[in-house]
């Protein structure tokens, strides 16, 4: 999948909390072994963990707000509703933002870009090949979110 991160020492709370688990930090997102069952409580003190690093580092760490998303998808998948239990008051809509594009462009496909630009090829209300064509575009040439924005819109 995903490209391994080398974790700075900022990262060590997300690294004590991911050891022995069936997760995994990548560049974009969070690799999950579902081959097992995982306890709702596992997923929350990943989420609670994450949610404590993004706020540290302001917000703006893409791979650790996709790594959200891709938690919240797979509570979901594995625990059908009960999953909503693992979602704090302070941050549901941001949370849901990050689950639906995590959920939207899969792993695999997110080619480093940040949760922005994929928020707008997400948001795009585009088929999977055209998703694909603006992700190739948007990777290609390094766009901003403008940028994408401004091709999506000139698309249509």
């Amino acid at each position: 999948m995903g490209a391994e991160m080398n974790l700075p020492a900022l990262y060590s709370d997300v690294q004590v909390a991911l050891k022995n688990s069936p997760f995994k930090m990548v560049q974009d997102g969070l690799e999950i072994n579902t081959d097992r069952p995982i306890a709702l409580s596992t997923y929350q003190e990943v989420l609670e963990t994450l949610l404590a690093l993004n706020s540290a580092l302001g917000n703006g760490m893409s791979s650790i707000q996709l790594a959200m998303g891709d938690e919240l998808n797979a509570a979901e998948a594995e625990h059908g509703e009960d999953f909503a239990q693992i979602i704090p008051e302070r941050a549901p809509t941001t949370l849901q933002t990050y689950k639906f594009v995590a959920n939207s462009v899969k792993l695999p496909r997110r080619r480093g870009l940040s949760i922005s630009v994929l928020r707008e090829i997400a948001y795009g209300d585009l088929t999977y090949d055209d998703q694909e064509r603006y992700l190739e575009t948007a990777a290609a040439e390094e766009m901003t979110v403008r940028e994408v924005r401004l091709m999506i819109g000139e698309d249509k």
